[in-house]
């Protein structure tokens, strides 16, 4: 909804001041742990029982081979994304994948190994500014706590999610079968200060919009601290750099407000606009948004993906109906 960007910190991080919302676009995870070959693994057994207690889908290990004890297979099968996303999807190194990475951690915190498949059905594009890695990545950790029947903290989970990224602790919830205790945070820091926001009531029409390209986000951050050091952009940096303008008070209240007048900013978007690569695209689909009816329109994140926020399911539909033709992808959420 917002993300207003501090220079760069010793430790290489920045800070930020952020309005994150969750939204109805989700990967769904399958964890099929396999079964082990004797009863001298208590822990691997009691994760096999908890599996099945979550309703954790399970292969019947007995009908199977068995596979070599620290045997993993993560499938990503790409679902409603564009070719492009697809590629990226299938062709991203396993060791790159963060819910690999997420495994590994939390194998290498509790001893406890995870053999079987997981199966990664991806329908938020990687690369876009929506956190799916990032959500996965937190999935992972909180399914592995129930499968393994550690039953770790919050606390300590939240301590691995920040390992493996800034934006991973918002994604690890107070219940993991519910995601109203964080519809909506203020987040700060570098991504791991999170404060709930109480507004439950309200209900958001989203629709987001992606021009079929990805936006890495260390990449992304590289080119902003590039920019703002290039006294050549002077004009363009009193744009980009919006931190300390608004105050967590005024972000937080802004939510209540009518979208049609709110001043959240994102800025990244202001250093891409200037980029003669993509800068069009993304003045582009925030002109289509707020064409189509968008009270209010920025960019997602670190990009590539543009939102738009209506008064009205129906409205917000026709117009990722309208714009599924222009663009790569278009959804209502």
């Amino acid at each position: 909804m917002h993300l207003s960007i501090g220079n760069k910190r010793d430790d290489n991080f920045h800070d930020i001041r952020s309005i994150f919302l969750l939204i109805n676009l989700r990967d769904t995870l399958c964890f099929m742990p396999q079964s082990p070959e004797s009863d001298e693994n208590p822990a691997v057994q009691q994760a096999d029982t908890k599996a099945k207690d979550e309703d954790l889908k399970s292969e019947d290990a007995q009908k199977k081979p068995q596979a070599p004890k620290e045997a993993l297979q993560i499938e990503i099968v790409p679902e409603n994304l564009p070719a492009a996303f697809q590629k990226e999807c299938i062709s991203m190194p396993t060791e790159k994948n963060l819910v690999y990475q997420a495994v590994k951690l939390f194998q290498s915190k509790t001893d406890f190994v995870l053999t079987g498949k997981i199966k990664v059905t991806k329908r938020i594009p990687a690369g876009a500014g929506l956190g799916g890695g990032s959500s996965d990545a937190a999935t992972t950790l909180a399914a592995l706590n129930k499968i393994s029947g550690l039953e770790l903290p919050l606390d300590t989970l939240r301590s691995m999610a920040e390992v493996l990224g800034s934006d991973v602790p918002f994604f690890i919830k107070n219940d993991m079968t519910e995601t109203a205790n964080l519809h909506c945070s203020y987040v700060s820091g570098r991504g791991d200060v999170i404060e709930p926001i109480d507004n439950k009531d309200i209900k958001y029409n989203v629709v987001v919009v992606n021009p079929g390209f990805a936006s890495g986000t260390s990449q992304a951050y590289s080119m902003l601290d590039q920019f703002r050091s290039n006294d050549k952009n002077f004009i363009q940096k009193q744009i980009v750099s919006s931190f300390g303008k608004l105050k967590k008070e005024e972000l937080v209240a802004m939510l209540q407000s009518d979208p049609f007048t709110w001043k959240y900013t994102n800025d990244f978007l202001g250093m891409f606009i200037t980029d003669k690569n993509c800068g069009e695209k993304y003045l582009g689909i925030i002109a289509d948004l707020i064409n189509c009816g968008a009270s209010f329109a920025n960019l997602s994140g670190s990009g590539s993906t543009c939102f738009g926020i209506f008064k009205d399911k129906k409205t917000a539909d026709k117009a990722a109906a309208k714009l599924k033709s222009r663009w790569a992808f278009a959804e209502s959420v």
